[in-house]
Protein backbone atom coordinates (compact mmCIF):
# COMPACT_ATOMS: atom_id res chain seq x y z
CA UNK A 1 0.00 0.00 0.00
CA UNK A 2 1.44 3.43 -0.93
CA UNK A 3 2.38 5.74 1.90
CA UNK A 4 0.22 8.79 2.34
CA UNK A 5 1.97 12.11 2.21
CA UNK A 6 1.31 14.34 5.14
CA UNK A 7 1.13 18.04 4.72
CA UNK A 8 3.89 20.01 6.37
CA UNK A 9 3.19 23.33 7.97
CA UNK A 10 5.53 25.78 9.63
CA UNK A 11 4.22 27.50 12.78
CA UNK A 12 3.26 31.14 12.20
CA UNK A 13 5.91 32.31 14.65
CA UNK A 14 8.62 30.69 12.51
CA UNK A 15 7.40 31.92 9.14
CA UNK A 16 10.25 33.59 7.35
CA UNK A 17 11.01 34.85 3.91
CA UNK A 18 10.87 31.37 2.38
CA UNK A 19 7.37 30.72 3.68
CA UNK A 20 6.19 34.11 2.47
CA UNK A 21 7.58 33.37 -0.98
CA UNK A 22 5.90 29.97 -0.99
CA UNK A 23 2.54 31.51 -0.09
CA UNK A 24 2.98 34.14 -2.82
CA UNK A 25 3.75 31.38 -5.32
CA UNK A 26 0.72 29.34 -4.29
CA UNK A 27 -1.52 32.39 -4.55
CA UNK A 28 -0.14 33.04 -8.03
CA UNK A 29 -0.92 29.43 -8.97
CA UNK A 30 -4.51 29.88 -7.79
CA UNK A 31 -4.91 33.08 -9.81
CA UNK A 32 -3.57 31.23 -12.88
CA UNK A 33 -6.31 28.60 -12.48
CA UNK A 34 -4.13 25.69 -11.41
CA UNK A 35 -6.31 22.97 -9.94
CA UNK A 36 -6.77 22.95 -6.18
CA UNK A 37 -5.21 19.48 -6.12
CA UNK A 38 -2.09 20.81 -7.84
CA UNK A 39 -1.83 23.73 -5.41
CA UNK A 40 -2.27 21.38 -2.44
CA UNK A 41 0.36 19.02 -3.80
CA UNK A 42 2.78 21.88 -4.42
CA UNK A 43 2.20 23.21 -0.88
CA UNK A 44 3.12 19.80 0.49
CA UNK A 45 6.26 19.27 -1.61
CA UNK A 46 7.56 22.80 -1.04
CA UNK A 47 6.75 22.34 2.65
CA UNK A 48 9.06 19.30 2.80
CA UNK A 49 11.84 21.39 1.31
CA UNK A 50 11.21 24.28 3.70
CA UNK A 51 11.30 21.92 6.66
CA UNK A 52 14.59 20.47 5.40
CA UNK A 53 15.97 24.00 5.08
CA UNK A 54 14.77 24.95 8.55
CA UNK A 55 16.52 21.91 10.06
CA UNK A 56 19.76 23.20 8.53
CA UNK A 57 19.33 26.82 9.54
CA UNK A 58 18.53 28.01 6.02
CA UNK A 59 15.92 30.75 6.23
CA UNK A 60 16.80 33.30 3.59
CA UNK A 61 16.27 32.70 -0.15
CA UNK A 62 19.79 33.97 -0.91
CA UNK A 63 21.16 30.99 1.03
CA UNK A 64 19.62 28.50 -1.40
CA UNK A 65 22.45 27.78 -3.79
CA UNK A 66 23.02 25.02 -6.29
CA UNK A 67 25.05 22.95 -3.76
CA UNK A 68 22.17 23.29 -1.25
CA UNK A 69 19.69 22.03 -3.85
CA UNK A 70 22.04 19.15 -4.71
CA UNK A 71 22.25 18.21 -1.01
CA UNK A 72 18.45 18.24 -0.83
CA UNK A 73 18.24 16.01 -3.91
CA UNK A 74 20.70 13.56 -2.32
CA UNK A 75 18.66 13.50 0.87
CA UNK A 76 15.53 12.69 -1.16
CA UNK A 77 17.36 9.90 -2.96
CA UNK A 78 18.62 8.45 0.33
CA UNK A 79 15.16 8.71 1.87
Amino acid sequence: MPRRKRERTVPAAEQGKLVVLMEDHLLWMQTQNFSEETVTSRRSTIGYFLEWCQERGIGDPIEITRPVLERYQRSLYQY
